[in-house]
């Protein structure tokens, strides 16, 4: 299987089990919530680095 389907699969899976817990425990959501915003923070830094790092290996044009 792709890696698109799969992480397609995985934001579909984890946005469902979200929906599902604003709708029934809305103020157990927020934690969840700041969670969800500081793990994609972290991985969007660390996907810059290494953008980053490959960039800077590659000779320039």
């Amino acid at each position: 299987m792709g890696a698109a389907i799969q992480g397609f699969l995985l934001a579909s899976g984890l946005h469902g089990i979200y929906d599902f817990m604003v709708l029934m425990y809305p103020i157990a959501a927020l934690p969840i919530a700041a969670l969800m915003i500081a793990v994609i923070w972290l991985w969007r830094l660390r996907l810059m680095r290494r953008m980053h790092e490959v960039a800077m290996l590659d000779p320039e044009p």
